[in-house]
């Protein structure tokens, strides 16, 4: 369903209905001021559709202060849904919207038309906001005409870099080649994965896109290779150590891996689809199907000439508070200073950012939260039978322990003496537990301890002692 929905309030019943909802949430703005000829008006505006703008909406209702008060636009056809089930179980046709939609992806209520109907959310689906008037806060759309807000939570995520942006416009034209972001892109991705059974295809990038989606399109029964810049896999979070154990696996698995080189072009054939991707080291790739995960670019264009901007995204506050007090940004939209790290400013792309920052920013608009921002950063993935996560942070030095002959391995990034960051390969739930509680503790260890360790066991059995969970 898409466009406004039928039971949209007028003015004068949002107001009423915001004086309402008052005497049960803390009073957060007067909505009395004329807001520039607003056709409608509602203390929070959510712009965006993604995970954060639906676990935003969730926050709302938790704390008894959504009815009638709080409204969410999204250019997208479906309510908010988790993005991570779309380079798994979705092009895997194994999952399908609305089954995952937020906030099933953490344990919680599937949030489909009912639950925003029921919870008086006015929802605004398929529809764009076109431009945003800061000093009368209104926005302007092409579908609802113009909506006033007292705050605004800016959460329109990021879109993946294409091949356009890779300045190959002509290529870009052909058939077969896709980005993997929403269900609009990756329901044809899905379709010509079921089309291009037994035939080939060419994933571009060795990051987390590439790499679960050379594992599904695998299962999906197609030969897959793979074609990255950097000297192994995943090479942001990973070790030349740990990659290995990935490569090894996805090697046995049919996989092939070209590396320290890019895609300089595609050839299409009579009918327009591609046929091969060429290379920049001059080899020549066939391909029936095309993955670009180059990595993404913020959705900041409604906002960029008039917040301020850090690391090509919106500069907040602890609190998400833009360079205008009352326009708030989270997500991947967001670059803030992590109290969790001493201030220091971080954008970070993942859902559990996403959902995090959106329930904190919530909070802070309804006084409920006064402190800053503290996000223990933690990654993770899943492809085949592999499964690892990672809490923390990075640092020049890491130990690393792998169970002979086995997929299990566990990694621990130091600083001196000190444990920063942890990851395990096929944990169990202690340890995946062990992880966190070390990233977040920091604790001092015996370095010579765990460096003798020869299994994984091992060396969880040397930091259990520094674990509280």
């Amino acid at each position: 369903m898409g466009g406004v929905l039928s039971n949209c309030f007028d003015r004068e019943r949002v107001l009423r209905t915001v004086e309402e909802a008052k005497s049960a949430a803390p009073a957060v703005g007067d909505l009395s001021t004329e807001m520039g000829g607003a056709d409608k008006i509602f203390e929070t505006v959510i712009v965006g559709g993604g995970v954060a703008a639906g676990y935003a909406a969730r926050e709302f209702v938790r704390l008894g202060a959504a009815k009638g008060a709080v409204a969410m636009i999204s250019r997208e056809a479906v309510y908010p849904y988790e993005r991570p089930a779309l380079s798994k179980g979705f092009i895997m046709n194994k999952a399908k919207v609305p089954g995952f939609n937020v906030c099933v992806g953490s344990g919680g209520e599937n949030q489909g038309e009912q639950w925003y109907v029921e919870n008086g959310i006015e929802t605004y689906l398929s529809t764009s906001v076109t431009s945003i008037a800061f000093d009368s806060k209104t926005l302007t759309t092409d579908k609802a005409g113009t909506i006033g807000y007292k705050n605004l939570i800016l959460a329109m995520g990021a879109r993946p870099v294409t091949l356009t942006d890779m300045k190959m416009d002509d290529a870009a034209k052909l058939k077969g080649i896709y980005t993997l972001r929403e269900v609009e892109d990756t329901q044809p991705l899905l379709d010509a994965l079921i089309e291009n059974k037994g035939k080939k295809a060419l994933c571009v990038g060795g990051g987390y896109i590439g790499l679960e989606c050379a594992a599904a399109m695998t299962v999906m029964g197609l030969h897959v290779t793979m074609v990255f810049p950097e000297p192994h896999v995943m090479q942001r979070l990973f070790t030349p150590e740990m990659a290995a154990l990935y490569e090894e696996v996805y090697a046995q698995k049919g996989i092939k891996m070209i590396k320290g080189t890019v895609a300089s072009g595609f050839v299409g054939d009579s009918n327009g689809k591609v046929k091969e991707a060429h290379l920049k080291n001059g080899e020549k790739v066939p391909c029936d199907v095309v993955v670009v995960g180059v990595g993404a670019k913020p959705n900041v264009e409604l906002c960029q000439d008039k917040l301020d901007m850090e690391a090509r995204a919106v500069k907040v506050n602890g609190r998400f508070q833009s360079s205008i007090p009352d326009v708030y940004a989270v997500g991947d939209l967001a670059t803030f200073p992590n109290a969790f790290l001493g201030g220091v400013s971080s954008r970070v792309e993942h859902v559990d950012h996403a959902r995090r920052s959106a329930m904190h920013c919530v909070n802070v608009i309804l006084g409920k939260e006064t402190s800053d921002y503290a996000y223990l950063p933690y990654f993770y993935s899943r492809e085949f039978d592999l499964s690892w996560k990672f809490y923390g942070q990075q640092s020049n030095e890491t130990l690393t322990v792998r169970d002979p002959g086995a997929n299990h391995m566990a990694a621990f990034w130091m600083e001196g003496s000190t444990v920063v960051g942890a990851f395990v390969e096929s944990g169990t739930a202690e340890e995946e537990s062990m992880i966190q509680a070390l990233a977040r503790a920091k604790p001092t260890i015996d370095v010579a301890a765990l460096k003798a360790a020869k299994t994984v066991a091992d060396a969880f059995a040397v930091l259990k002692p520094h674990c509280s969970m």
